[in-house]
């Protein structure tokens, strides 16, 4: 293996975008909790999102067809958590370990009986521990769902408003004045819309922040930014209900930039269907943004 620094969200990214067809085609609803700051760890990142798509697709296969998948990262002191949680069949406690064993798997569990992930968990669990971390499962029992995680020691940590200066130190000159654009920037974690707000600012761009639904269609109706990039997840009022509000206000020339934890094909024809120009996966790449936004604008 070689280990490198790497962006737990790029590992996440990428097991999403494997797993996304066994997903939707069982119907699953799949959620993201991701902190407002960048946590970065040594690791192959080639193995260790196939580790994380092994979670996903077990968990997809032995939860019924429309149950819950919860992906969730957390720091919890030196060492970056990620949880893959489901309310499928679950498993006997008794036998959690066993699930582990190459040799073994989880006979008694209903619906685990053919298919069952022992191989593809024992190997997931080898990888991880060769990244110096633990990967290990809970459930409450037999029809209550489950959950595995994996740990690995943190390597950096970097808030929104961290990366915002950094990146924005590196930015060219001639880049910094490329945008004169108002831009609605509304997403209701308020240290990731200043994040993006900022770096926006030093590229020439005028930005408003709003941090609920309706804040954000308030100020798109009453300023008309010419771009708006919108967080799906909004409280009161989500991004779509947004996007659809300012469309049927006559706001045709206004660029609509969906912003989102998921990036399926079905995520991204919702997102079109609601108005949206485009749709993006979080976390927002800012320089792929303003390019997005100029080949938008230069449409208009």
């Amino acid at each position: 293996m070689q280990l490198t620094p790497t962006r737990i969200s790029a590992v996440i990214d990428s097991a999403l975008e494997a797993t996304g067809p066994v997903v939707d085609a069982a119907g699953h609803v799949l959620s993201l909790h991701l902190p407002s700051y960048g946590l970065e760890v040594n690791a192959d990142a080639g193995r260790l999102s196939k580790v994380l798509s092994n979670l996903i697709e077990n968990a997809a296969k032995h939860t019924p067809p429309g149950g819950h998948i919860a992906i969730s990262v957390e720091l919890a002191q030196d060492n970056v958590v990620v949880t893959v949680a489901d309310d499928g069949i679950g498993m006997d406690p008794a036998e959690i370990e066993g699930m582990f064993d190459i040799f073994t798997q989880a006979s008694g569990t209903p619906g685990r009986s053919n298919g069952g992930p022992g191989t593809g968990l024992a190997l997931s669990r080898s990888i991880v521990q060769l990244h110096g971390g633990q990967l290990s499962a809970s459930s409450a029992g037999p029809g209550k769902g489950s959950e595995f995680r994996f740990s690995l020691p943190l390597l950096r940590a970097t808030t929104a408003r961290e990366a915002a200066v950094a990146a924005a130190d590196a930015t060219p000159g001639a880049t910094r004045a490329a945008g004169d654009a108002t831009v609605l920037v509304a997403d209701d974690n308020a240290d990731a819309a200043w994040g993006i707000a900022k770096l926006l600012e030093m590229s020439g761009f005028k930005v408003m922040i709003a941090n609920n639904g309706s804040e954000a269609l308030d100020l798109a109706l009453r300023h008309k930014p010419q771009v708006a990039l919108l967080d799906l997840g909004m409280p009161d009022i989500d991004g779509h209900e947004v996007a659809r509000r300012v469309r049927a206000q006559g706001n045709a020339q206004m660029v609509l930039i969906a912003a989102t934890g998921r990036g399926q094909d079905a995520d991204v024809r919702e997102s079109l269907a609601a108005g949206f120009d485009a749709h993006l996966t979080k976390p927002v790449d800012v320089n792929h943004l303003r390019a997005l936004m100029a080949q938008q604008l230069s449409r208009r």
